[in-house]
């Protein structure tokens, strides 16, 4: 009950996220966490960190963040609003973005709590663990309160909404303006004001007009969207959102990397095979029960892909697929 009451005394106020965090903390005795704000075109944003390294959080923000799976959750579909990083390490597509940023952290397992909000933005609070993995019983845990964690979280988005200087809307870097069911605005945060003139924002109001939601671009680096505010909004019931967010390269899967890799190298069917198994984390022995082959000649295999790649190790064949994210970003520059 203590901490319940100071998550509901924090609401509105700008460290909000951080107070939800370290609660969840104490009750799950962990003492790492991080929240990330998603939205749908602009980079993550952190909210609050109390896990990662200055240096890691630089890393993620530069471009790992693009093989983030939380990221290609958002934009496609949550079907999970609790998860653990081991449930989610399964993919294979995702498996990198572990290996870089998980092992870099020292992180052995995370519970990861989804918060929707308005204009397809999402809020993930992140808990990790260095030795162990999280419980049954503490994931149970999690989700039996998720419906009053999410709760908070709206409330402290409708408080943001109404004006009070929080930690979502005004310190973020999205240009928010809401309307009420009439057309007439209720909100803008500072950006806004700040960024779109008296004419771009009626540019703006006459292209949604009449459409319950949408996209546009307004240049080559600003995409504006909007979606109506559900009937029972507190703040603008039947109203719109409109959210401007600056352009930033999406979610890249990972498969995409890989097999531009095998192209460029010129990898046979079955070193593709091998290296996809052992990217996985797969030892060569399962490897060799996988693909019904001897261990000898999966490690002959290994030998001459590694001399293709001019690498001696998993690790490094991790790097070399992960350094084209950098590549891709310099070329784009």
């Amino acid at each position: 009950m203590a901490e319940l009451a100071g998550m509901a005394e924090a609401i509105g106020a700008r460290d909000f996220y951080g107070v939800v965090l370290s609660a969840l903390g104490r009750l799950l005795d962990c003492e790492r966490q991080i929240a990330v704000r998603y939205a749908q075109f602009a980079k993550p944003q952190f909210l609050a960190n109390n896990s990662l390294s200055a240096e890691a959080e630089e890393v993620y923000m530069r471009e790992l963040y693009r093989i983030d799976p939380l990221l290609r959750l958002v934009r496609t579909q949550v079907r999970d609003r609790v998860m653990t990083a081991l449930e989610m390490h399964g993919e294979e597509t995702d498996n990198l973005y572990f290996k870089n940023l998980y092992q870099s952290a020292r992180i052995y397992d995370e519970i990861v709590v989804l918060l929707p909000a308005v204009g397809g933005v999402w809020v993930a609070l992140c808990l990790d663990l260095h030795d162990r993995p999280f419980k049954p019983a503490e994931v149970d845990f999690i989700r039996h309160i998720y419906p009053l964690i999410e709760n908070l979280h709206g409330l402290h988005i409708s408080s943001c909404l109404s004006g009070h200087r929080g930690g979502y809307l005004n310190d973020s870097q999205l240009a928010v303006m809401v309307v009420d069911a009439q057309g007439l605005p209720c909100f803008r945060n500072g950006i806004w004001s700040g960024k779109v003139s008296a004419g771009e924002e009626d540019i703006i109001c006459s292209v949604s007009q009449g459409s319950r939601e949408g996209v546009h671009s307004l240049d080559e680096l600003d995409v504006v969207h909007w979606e109506t505010l559900e009937a029972g909004n507190a703040v603008a019931p039947g109203g719109r959102i409109f959210i401007i967010e600056r352009r930033s390269p999406g979610y890249l899967a990972v498969d995409s990397l890989f097999n531009q890799v095998t192209t460029d190298y010129r990898l046979t069917p079955r070193e593709c095979q091998i290296l996809r198994h052992g990217l996985r984390g797969l030892s060569t022995a399962a490897i060799a029960k996988h693909l019904d082959i001897g261990a000898g000649t999966v490690r002959n295999h290994k030998h001459r892909l590694y001399s293709k790649l001019d690498v001696t190790s998993e690790r490094e064949v991790a790097s070399l697929i992960f350094d084209r994210i950098f590549t891709d970003s310099a070329r784009r520059n």
